[in-house]
This record gives structure tokens, C-alpha cells and sequence, in this order.
């Protein structure tokens, strides 16, 4: 009977909910070692907290999966300066864990992850300002240019604490400027000047001028490309080796709900690297599942933003089903060793709680332009 209230495409809310029904066991038992560093072995904590999470995150969906997403036409004027206030409020006045200033504190001890906001924010101006501007040429490419200083702007805000989402948002926004028929030497000018400011930064980072990571982004890439030590688990490989020896221990079955044991060893089995400990307790099976998911999910956005008849609808599904699946595929990557350590959470499935809200918003996002005559 709930299902006639779900408007929009019909797969995607299949796998919004399988996703998340996914969710609660995995970080029940994948937050074992935290519940015992952090509350006394009380996994009850965890298991309650993402209940609530997820329960919020659906509703959010909803409610915005209702609304017009016409919109953020206007919304946008007002949603990009306020999350650039919030980067720079974090990059002041942020809290830090394990040397990242990413998360803001607000109150009742809750930590507001200020990128994830910024991230959907700048999508949706993109958007707006190319579809706006997309019939007129001159017009066109002067929006292009307040879209390569402000994508530069929030990206160069992002990066010294946390460069994947950096790169990931770029990577994006390219991907939009690509579909809207930008010429090339403009998005060949925006990378140039984005890889020259990275570069600076990694110069200045590296003398002690400006903080930020750039040391332990370049010894995630040491350790990746230059990964030989005798078949020993290191300090710099710890992270790593541990995910691919719980991917190895779940073998073809895994070892079922809660047998995992690794996770007690691993500090971020609960987010970053969820997915090699849902392949140690359900196995290869559940890890193929939740790809396949994602791929479909992919798949459907993609097919929402070609049925767009209007620029704006067609961008913004672009950009956010991009984002979405960017970063899940990067966290599956990284728990299989493809790629380096990156620090990005698997949506909707990881622990925490600005993730799935912020992406819970933006899938409701993809439902409304899904379910419009646009």
C-alpha cells in the first residue's frame, strides 16, 4: 500500500532500500572495535544510532523526492555561498581526526561534515548556471568562467583535508561541463590551474606554511605503488592488508553475520572500509550483490538525465548520480586494493551520519527530476 506513495523510478527506490536495509547489520557488527574503544563494548549504541540514521535518511528522501526540483533554480544562489561559508568555518574552526579538519561541531555533540554539503551544493549551481546560459553563446562562456573559478574555489577549499572528495567533485563537474558541449580548452584550463594549485599546495604543505595532508597523500601513494614487504603487514600497509585478508577470509560464502574477527583490529571497519568486512562475514556473493546495486543505480540516473527534455533536470541527475557512484566505486576499489587509500565511505552503507543524509537529499533529488515531465 506504502509503495503508491513512492513516486518516481521504481528500481532506484529498490535500491535505495535494499541499501539500506544492508546497512544496519554491516555496521552492527563492523563497529565492534569502536563500540569497545568508545563505549565500552555497547554495540546496541551503533546498531540504534544507524537505525536512526537510515530511518531520517529514507525520510529525507521522501520528502525531497517531493519536492519540485525546479527549485534549486533559485535555491542555488543561496545553497553555494552558505556551504562555502561552512568550508571555511571547518578549515578555522573544524574538528580534526587523524590529521583531517573535515567536520564541523554543531550541537548535542553531533559533527557536521561540511564537503558532503558543499559537494551537492556546487553540483546544483553548475547546473543551474550552464542550463540558464546554454542557448546563448556569449552568454554561455561567461558562465563557464564563473563555473571554473568557483568549481576551483570549493575544490581548493576541500582539498587540503580531504583530496578524494576533491578530485571525485572535479571529476564531476567535468563530466557536466563534457555533456553540456563545453570546448575542451576550457575544461583543459581548469585542470591545468587545478593541478597547479595542487602542486603549490603539496610545496607549501611539505615546508610547514600551510596545513593539510599532503604528507600522508603521498605516502598512501608510496606505500601503493611501491607495496613490497615480503608478504608482512606494515604500519604504512596496515589499513590495506587488513581488508584484503578479511575479502580473503570470507572466501566464496563468508563467514556469517558476526563471525567477522578482523574487524577488531581495524579501526575504520565501520565506514571506510565496510565493504571487505561485508565480504568477510557474507562473502564473495554479498560483494558482487552490492556492486551489482550501484551499477544499476547508475545505470537508472543515467537513464533519468538522457530522458530530460530540459538542460537543467539533465545536469543535475548527471552530476549527482555521478558523485553517488564515483564514490562508491572508489571505496570498493580501495577495499580491494585497486586503488590507494582514499578515506571515502560507501553510501548509504557506511556509518555516518552527514553522508547519508546529504545523499539521501540528493537520490530524492534524482527521484523528483525522475518522476517530472521535464
Amino acid at each position: 500500500m506504502f509503495v503508491k506513495y513512492l513516486k518516481g523510478d521504481k528500481v532506484m527506490w529498490v535500491v535505495i532500500l535494499l541499501l539500506s536495509v544492508i546497512s544496519i547489520p554491516a555496521v552492527y557488527s563492523a563497529a565492534g572495535a569502536l563500540a569497545f574503544k568508545a563505549r565500552g563494548g555497547d554495540t546496541s549504541y551503533f546498531l540504534l544510532r544507524q537505525i536512526i540514521f537510515i530511518t531520517t535518511g529514507l525520510f529525507v528522501v521522501y520528502i525531497f523526492h517531493k519536492i519540485p526540483f525546479r527549485i534549486y533554480l533559485v535555491l542555488s544562489k543561496v545553497l553555494l555561498p552558505f556551504a562555502i561559508l561552512l568550508l571555511l568555518l571547518t578549515f578555522i574552526f573544524g574538528v580534526s581526526e587523524n590529521e583531517a579538519k573535515r567536520w564541523l561541531p554543531i550541537a548535542f555533540g553531533f559533527n557536521l561534515q561540511t564537503s558532503d554539503i558543499a559537494k551537492i551544493a556546487l553540483i546544483i549551481y553548475v547546473a543551474r548556471l550552464l542550463a540558464i546560459s546554454h542557448d546563448e553563446k556569449d552568454k554561455f562562456y561567461k558562465a563557464v568562467k564563473t563555473v571554473i573559478i568557483t568549481t576551483l574555489t570549493v575544490v581548493g577549499l576541500i582539498m587540503p583535508f580531504n583530496l578524494s572528495t576533491a578530485l571525485l567533485l572535479l571529476i564531476t563537474i567535468v563530466a557536466i561541463m563534457l555533456v553540456a558541449r563545453v570546448k575542451i580548452k576550457y575544461i583543459f584550463a581548469m585542470g591545468g590551474l587545478a593541478l597547479a594549485g595542487g602542486l603549490l599546495f603539496v610545496a607549501l604543505s611539505y615546508s610547514g606554511i600551510l596545513p593539510g595532508r599532503a604528507t600522508t597523500w603521498m605516502n598512501r601513494l608510496k606505500t601503493f605503488t611501491v607495496h613490497d614487504n615480503n608478504g608482512k603487514i606494515t604500519d604504512e600497509s596496515y589499513q590495506s592488508d587488513i581488508a584484503k585478508l578479511a575479502i580473503v577470509a570470507g572466501g566464496v560464502f563468508g563467514e556469517g553475520p558476526g563471525n567477522g574477527t578482523l574487524k577488531y583490529v581495524f579501526p575504520q571497519a565501520h565506514s571506510d572500509f565496510i565493504y571487505a568486512f561485508v565480504v568477510e562475514e557474507y562473502g564473495l556473493f554479498a560483494g558482487v550483490f552490492i556492486l551489482l546495486l550501484y551499477v544499476i543505480f547508475f545505470y537508472r540516473g543515467i537513464n533519468i538525465a538522457k530522458r530530460s527534455t530540459r538542460t537543467f533536470p539533465m545536469f543535475l541527475a548527471l552530476g549527482l548520480t555521478l558523485n553517488i557512484v564515483l564514490q562508491a566505486f572508489v571505496n570498493m576499489s580501495v577495499s580491494v586494493g585497486i586503488l590507494p587509500v582514499t578515506g571515502q565511505t560507501l553510501p548509504l552503507v557506511s556509518m555516518g551520519g552527514t553522508s547519508i543524509l546529504v545523499t539521501s537529499a540528493a537520490l530524492g533529488i534524482i527521484l523528483n527530476i525522475s518522476k517530472a515531465k521535464s
